[in-house]
């Protein structure tokens, strides 16, 4: 696994230990990090086959420090580096990711679409680091409701690309834009010039499609409260 693009996307405050404990592998997290998480994070490492088997709370220094004595179920520690890359990844994610499941209608879908999303970002060697603009709170609260909405939006779109839609999620404003039939058409018209090949023009046009159709999603689900057809015809 390469960990370029794995560095860029977890706190450095998270901290494995795979040498203190003959048995477990060591996860230190500043408590007020995880605060409120836990039964969240508890339940993503179970669905990877990794338990929690105590929890140690270190009172010492500012605010504190959360210890979780982990070990995979049918092998022990995760001794591997590749395997603590993703370990670290899902944990620092699910903490910055749970505190906006409250508000999304299915908590238990986005969890578990967002929990996908990592795996995919931990496998994917080609993840571009604009992913690092992720952690910002206003894209993961949007996510959130996304993710916790529709298994269509997860399947159908940010399954499937999403270095391409994820973008959208940070800028809302774009979202909310209305493009007439005209900008659509000259769209269309500078995507097909610029692509020679058969084969691109139509995987450009696919992909703006996809946009176009992701956008109309998101501006329902985020900006307007009008029923989903209302949009569509928008």
């Amino acid at each position: 696994m390469a960990t370029s693009h794995i560095t860029r996307l977890y706190p450095e405050d998270i901290r494995i230990d795979n040498v203190a404990s003959r048995d477990w592998t060591i996860v230190d997290i500043p408590a007020e990090k995880i605060q409120g998480c836990l039964p969240n994070l508890s339940a993503a490492l179970a669905r990877r086959h990794i338990d929690i088997a105590h929890i140690n709370f270190d009172r010492r220094g500012k605010t504190g420090h959360v210890r979780l004595f982990l070990h995979q179920r049918y092998s022990g520690k995760i001794s591997s580096v590749a395997d603590q890359h993703q370990l670290r990844l899902l944990v620092g994610l699910i903490l910055q990711f749970a505190p906006f499941l409250s508000a999304v209608p299915d908590p238990d879908m986005a969890l578990g679409h967002f929990e996908q999303f990592v795996e995919r970002v931990a496998h994917d060697p080609s993840q571009p680091e604009q992913l690092f603009w992720f952690w910002e709170p206003s894209t993961l609260k949007a996510l959130a409701t996304v993710l916790g909405n529709s298994h269509f939006l997860w399947e159908d779109f940010l399954h499937r690309a999403y270095v391409t839609h994820l973008p959208l999620l940070s800028h809302v404003d774009i979202a909310n834009q209305h493009l007439t039939k005209h900008a659509m058409e000259e769209h269309v018209r500078h995507t097909l010039l610029a692509s020679t090949p058969p084969t691109e023009r139509q995987r450009a046009l696919h992909t703006f499609k996809d946009q176009t159709l992701f956008r109309i999603c998101l501006r329902h689900l985020l900006i307007l409260t009008s029923p989903l057809g209302h949009s569509l015809r928008n």
